[in-house]
C-alpha cells in the first residue's frame, strides 16, 4: 500500500527490477540490477522519482498564490486507484495519507491521520474547479489537483467521509507511495490562493451603512437654522482679505454672524481695487525698466 515491493527467498541469480515511467512527470523510470548469491542476506533499494511535473499540466492559478503552498496532486487510474501523489504544505505534514477517486460521485475520497488525530476524512467534489479539478489526462490516467489547505478541504475526524459543497474547498490523498513534497514537483508554483469566505457577522448598522434610500434629512427648525449672511461692503471685503478689520463694537459682537466671504463679495471688492493695483503695477514696472536702461 505504500509503494514498496518485497521479494522473499529469492533464488541465486541475476535479476533486474524496473519501474515504469510515471504519468504526467518528466520521469524516465528506473532500473535496479540485483545479484543474488547463495549466502546473501536481505537487500533494500529505493527507486526514487526525481522528475518534475510536465509543463503542460500547469495553469495560471499555479503561479498566482500569495499564501502558503498548500496543495495536493494525485494521479489516478481508470478505476480511481491512485498511482502516485504529491502533497505540499500542510498536506505533507500528515503522517498517513490515502486517496482514491469515486467514479460514481466524481469526488476525491480522502483518508488520513496526523499524530494522535486518526480517521481524518473528506470528500472533495471535482466539479468545484476553483478548488479541485482535473488538471490533465494521459490515456486512462487522470491528474487531479486540490489547491488549498486541509482545513479548506474540510478534512476532519469523522466516522463517515465528510463531504463539502461546491462552494467550499477540499483536498485529497493517495494510498500509494507519494512523491516527496520538497522537489518532485519543483516549479509547480505557489498554487492558487483559495478564497476563505468568512461567516457573516450581524452588526448594528452605523450611519455610513444606512441605505441612501432610507435616509431622510432632518427638517430645519428654528434651533438649527442659521441666519443668512448679511451683505458686506467692498471695503469690508478688502479688510477681511488683508486680515484687518475695524474694532468690533458691543452691538457688532451681539449681532455677529459667522459667515465666510462669498464669491460675489470677493468679485465686487476686486473690481473696486483693480484700477489702483494696475496703476501701481505700471509705476513699479516703469521704475524697474528705467533702472535697467
Amino acid at each position: 500500500a505504500d509503494g514498496s515491493y518485497n521479494f522473499a527467498q529469492l533464488a541465486p541469480g541475476d535479476y533486474q527490477l524496473s519501474r515504469e515511467p510515471l504519468a504526467f512527470i518528466n520521469d524516465a523510470g528506473a532500473t535496479v540490477n540485483i545479484q543474488s548469491g547463495v549466502s546473501d542476506g536481505d537487500m533494500v533499494s529505493n527507486l526514487n522519482v526525481a522528475g518534475s511535473l510536465k509543463v503542460g499540466y500547469f495553469d495560471i492559478r499555479d503561479f498566482l498564490g500569495s499564501t502558503n503552498k498548500n496543495s495536493l496532486t494525485v494521479a489516478v487510474g481508470a478505476d480511481g486507484t491512485a498511482a502516485w501523489l504529491a502533497p505540499r504544505g500542510d498536506w505533507a505534514q500528515l503522517t498517513t495519507l490515502q486517496a482514491n477517486l469515486d467514479t460514481t460521485t466524481n469526488a476525491l475520497k480522502i483518508n488520513a491521520a496526523k499524530g494522535t488525530q486518526s480517521n481524518l476524512q473528506a470528500s472533495v467534489p471535482l466539479t468545484n474547479n476553483l478548488l479541485a479539478s482535473v488538471v490533465g489526462r494521459d490515456a486512462s490516467m487522470q491528474l487531479l489537483r486540490i489547491r488549498g489547505s486541509t482545513v479548506q478541504a474540510g478534512l476532519a475526524a469523522t466516522s463517515t467521509p465528510a463531504s463539502i459543497s461546491a462552494a467550499s474547498s477540499t483536498n485529497g490523498t493517495s494510498g500509494t507511495q507519494g512523491l516527496s513534497s520538497n522537489g518532485q514537483l519543483d516549479g509547480e508554483g505557489e498554487g492558487e490562493s483559495a478564497a476563505v469566505i468568512a461567516p457573516a457577522v450581524e452588526t448594528s448598522p452605523s450611519n455610513s451603512q444606512l441605505p441612501l434610500s432610507g435616509f431622510v434629512a432632518p427638517t430645519p427648525t428654528a434651533d438649527n437654522q442659521l441666519p443668512a449672511a448679511a451683505p458686506i461692503s467692498p471695503s469690508q471685503a478688502i479688510q477681511r482679505l488683508l486680515g484687518s478689520s475695524p474694532r468690533m463694537t458691543a452691538n457688532d459682537a451681539a449681532n455677529r454672524v459667522d459667515a465666510s466671504l462669498t464669491a460675489a463679495a470677493v468679485d465686487e471688492a476686486m473690481q473696486s481695487v483693480l484700477p489702483s493695483l494696475q496703476l501701481q503695477l505700471a509705476d513699479d514696472l516703469s521704475d524697474t525698466l528705467a533702472r535697467r536702461g
